[in-house]
């Protein structure tokens, strides 16, 4: 057979082998998914929405360094009238403006005679004071991951401040008070210049208590002015000066229970002043 009938004859084809099958994968074993699972970038979500236990921790510990506070806590603080909430979420400037405001308030009170208008100024600081807390609370919910912020050692040092707080303005209250029972005692036993000393510390020291007791303070004060005033005259052998006093006296209190003691004190003087005048001879000063 020539070669050129070999070409023309038809090629037949081999046979070829099936391709063998890919093999099988093994099944992981139980929580190796979690494991080999690669993660999508430092510290991110793995399946199923929640962070590793570091992770979170170190999510919250990031939140509370840039200032996210839990709400109730922040709100205590502020409810101290100091505005503790905010320094306790790094807002100084919103502090140091709700400061000052406080301190304008009090000062306002105590240079206006607050105590002569108790209730107006109660309920001024009063809705103040809930003011600085319900805006405290609504900045701390607002902040981005506010919840994790919570904590109970921050609100057992609120709850502490407000306990320690309330009985310091008590103690304030009832130095005030006792103040000005020391003041009645030494009023009534005639000794007004003991009872200006007393008096004179409620309406200063304890104005801010806003109290009652305060403009019965002022008002004692007035009153025994009169009173120590003519005594001064007659010790300066001002007869006349002392004599006008006790008189001026005797008119605007007569209802008051030194009047006795005010009367005593004119006829007192007068006779004083006419001894010094037989002594003196200075008839003509005396009339």
């Amino acid at each position: 057979m020539t070669s050129e009938n070999m070409e023309a004859m038809p090629q037949k084809e081999m046979p070829t082998a099936p391709a063998a099958p890919p093999p099988e994968a093994e099944d992981a074993p139980a929580g190796a998914e979690s494991t080999l699972a690669p993660a999508s970038g430092g510290g991110q979500e793995q399946r199923g929405g929640r962070l590793p236990l570091k992770a979170r921790e170190g999510k919250a510990n990031q939140l509370l360094r840039d200032g996210a506070r839990w709400p109730p806590v922040v709100a205590l603080l502020n409810l101290t009238g100091l505005g503790l909430g905010y320094l306790y979420m790094r807002r100084w400037l919103r502090w140091m403006i709700h400061f000052l405001l406080t301190a304008g308030l009090i000062a306002t009170a105590f240079l206006t005679n607050g105590a002569r208008r108790p209730g107006l100024w109660a309920a001024v600081l009063g809705a103040w004071v809930v003011w600085m807390a319900f805006d405290g609370w609504r900045l701390a919910r607002a902040a981005p991951g506010a919840a994790t912020g919570h904590r109970w050692l921050p609100v057992g040092v609120a709850v502490f401040l407000l306990v320690l707080e309330a009985a310091g303005i008590w103690g304030y209250r009832a130095l005030g008070q006792r103040a000005f029972a020391e003041g009645m005692a030494a009023y009534w036993d005639a000794d007004c210049r003991a009872a200006m000393q007393h008096f004179d510390r409620v309406t200063t020291l304890y104005e801010l208590t806003l109290s009652p007791n305060v403009a019965d303070a002022d008002a004692g004060i007035v009153e025994c002015s009169l009173l120590v005033f003519a005594e001064n005259a007659r010790g300066q052998g001002k007869y006349a000066e002392a004599v006008d006093g006790y008189a001026t006296y005797l008119d605007l209190y007569p209802e008051s229970v030194l009047i006795v003691f005010a009367r005593d004190a004119l006829a007192a003087t007068y006779g004083e002043w006419a001894t010094h005048v037989r002594q003196t001879q200075d008839y003509q000063a005396a009339m």
